[in-house]
C-alpha cells in the first residue's frame, strides 16, 4: 500500500476531439509562443497559457475586437501581440 493509493482521485474530463484545424492553430501558437518567449526572455506559459491557446484556437475568425471579447486574455496581451495572434491565426485558416 503507497502513498500514492490513499490520495483522493478525481474523474478525468472528457475534452471534445478538436478539429484538424484548431489542432493546426494550436501548435502554430504554441511554437508562436515559444519563439516570442525566447525573444522576449519569458516562460512562455506567462505570455500566453495554454488555456488561452484552446480558448483562442476555437474562434472562427481572429479579431482584436474578438480577443476584447474573450474574458481569458488580459490588455496587455491584445496590446503586445494582439495582432501577431490574429496574423498568425489568418494564414491558417
Amino acid at each position: 500500500n503507497t502513498h500514492e493509493d490513499n490520495l483522493p482521485s478525481f474523474p478525468k474530463e472528457k475534452r471534445p476531439k478538436q478539429s484538424a484545424s484548431t489542432l493546426k492553430k494550436v501548435n502554430a501558437l504554441k511554437k508562436w509562443r515559444e519563439g516570442y518567449g525566447k525573444k522576449a526572455g519569458l516562460d512562455p506559459s506567462i505570455i500566453c497559457p495554454n488555456s488561452l491557446i484552446q480558448a483562442i484556437s476555437l474562434m472562427d475568425q481572429c479579431t482584436i475586437d474578438k480577443l476584447k471579447e474573450m474574458g481569458e486574455i488580459r490588455k496587455w496581451q491584445i496590446d503586445l501581440f494582439g495582432d501577431d495572434i490574429c496574423g498568425l491565426l489568418g494564414s491558417i485558416s
